[in-house]
């Protein structure tokens, strides 16, 4: 246990010298306490997963006892799971730990390398039940198991905080009847208070899944009343006959509105403006999606929402689009999604007038992006949230002091980055010299190899 105690104080996330390098970055920011146990913690899982073989589980377990405690804010927690494989009790001890020490957790992630691969595996019930007593959570993001919907149900139970739940589900036959009032209790205490609630429907054969996952995600836009993103951005599901249905337009406390822009196009009985609560609108443009001449379309009946503050867009590939509705809605936007399907992957402007339209910004999102042809972020005041998950095709450097350059920021979530050892160098000594990332609570780099 000597050696776990004092061997290695760097700490390198995935591979190469520039993501040890990466890691200064956080150790610059040692002086903010929320990272003090975080760093210690990384540093004895690294000196595990390098000297496991000379270190008992239970010598482990007793150090991770010592040093597991209130000022750990998040964990990826696939890295126990690899520590001791052939001993099936260890990762359940310490999440055991986590339940107990870990009093101000707010983020719990098992979460696969990114070459690792598999299909996931059933959560057992003294697994998930221990995730249930982490009554701190914000976030949950697992896709190392799936679930059953009555085993989420029951886990999430407690979780009143918890604004953000990705997951995989076991795909069930049933439907989810409107009259139903035990259910949708259930889901309103498990899940109402989400924000975003992705999941996916394990495959199957049949068309089960497929129907599962469409008849779920309605379901939750329909009843779960916070929600601002929901299903799976893979499996875009169209809420655009909901539109016309007499039911549906009574329900006037609904905020979340998901649109196929092509399908919206070419149907002419969309009576979108009966859902005047609309804060939050999703539009799926598609591969395939014609960008006519913008009075050719419809697009003037999603320009009349009142309360809109958040918009989400997947697959626009239209400047003269995006800059239509950020002039109809930038003013009192409060949140900013852009996502790509993989394998469509784009470089796109940067957030450069962003500023300018939307002066109350507090979240911006991209995902599955190959990179920035303009970067200016620093006169984004109101920012909170910044996170950007590159496509893995992505070779272009990215301008990482730039993209903290917001002075508010709180939460900063960066995948697959191409970045130099010149500008992780830059970005360091100006964290060193707290100019940048001076208000900082969550931090999640990965960058590879160029």
């Amino acid at each position: 246990m000597e050696d776990l105690e004092r061997k290695t104080k760097g700490l390198d996330l995935e591979d190469g010298e520039e993501l040890c390098l990466a890691m200064d970055i956080m150790k610059y920011l040692e002086s903010n306490p929320h990272f003090n146990q975080q760093i210690e913690l990384e540093d004895k899982i690294k000196t595990l997963s390098e000297y496991g073989d000379k270190i008992s589980p239970s010598d482990a377990l007793t150090v991770f006892s010592k040093i597991i405690g209130s000022d750990i804010k998040h964990v990826n927690f696939k890295r126990f799971l690899n520590l001791y494989p052939s001993e099936p009790g260890f990762a359940l001890e310490v999440l055991k730990i986590f339940a107990s020490n870990a009093t101000k957790i707010a983020a719990f992630l098992i979460i696969r390398g990114k070459n690792e691969s598999g299909p996931p595996s059933k959560m057992e019930q003294k697994m998930w039940s221990e995730i249930g007593k982490m009554k701190t959570l914000v976030e949950i993001s697992i896709d190392v198991y799936h679930f059953t919907l009555q085993d989420l149900l029951e886990m999430c139970q407690n979780l009143t905080c918890l604004r953000t739940l990705i997951v995989q589900i076991v795909p069930e036959s049933q439907l989810f009847p409107s009259q139903d009032r035990g259910l949708l209790k259930k889901f309103n205490k498990s899940f109402g208070q989400l924000k975003i609630f992705y999941f996916s429907s394990l495959w199957r054969a049949d068309d089960v899944g497929e129907i599962f996952q469409k008849e779920l995600t309605l379901y939750c836009v329909k009843n779960l009343l916070n929600l601002q993103q929901v299903g799976d951005p893979e499996f875009f599901i169209v809420m655009t006959p909901l539109c016309t249905d007499t039911e549906m337009r009574k329900m006037s406390q609904n905020k979340l509105l998901m649109i196929k822009m092509e399908q919206f196009d070419t149907d002419l009985d969309r009576q979108v403006n009966n859902l005047s609560l609309i804060d939050r609108l999703w539009i799926d443009f598609g591969d395939n999606y014609k960008y006519r001449p913008i009075e050719e379309t419809k697009i003037h009946l999603l320009q009349e929402f009142k309360k809109l503050q958040a918009l989400l867009f997947t697959d626009l590939k239209s400047d003269e689009y995006f800059e239509l509705f950020m002039t109809s809605y930038g003013k009192r936007l409060k949140g900013l999604y852009i996502n790509y399907k993989h394998g469509r992957a784009e470089e796109i402007d940067g957030p450069r007038d962003v500023q300018e339209t939307s002066p109350k910004l507090a979240v911006l999102y991209f995902k599955n992006v190959l990179g920035f042809r303009n970067v200016c972020m620093k006169d984004l005041m109101t920012l909170k949230e910044l996170a950007i998950e590159f496509s893995r095709f992505a070779r272009a450097e990215v301008p990482l002091a730039d993209l903290f350059a917001p002075p508010n920021l709180e939460k900063v979530l960066i995948t697959f980055a191409c970045v130099s050892r010149k500008e992780l160098l830059k970005t360091v000594d100006l964290v060193k010299q707290e100019k940048i990332l001076r208000q900082i609570h969550r931090f999640d780099l990965r960058v590879k190899k160029r």
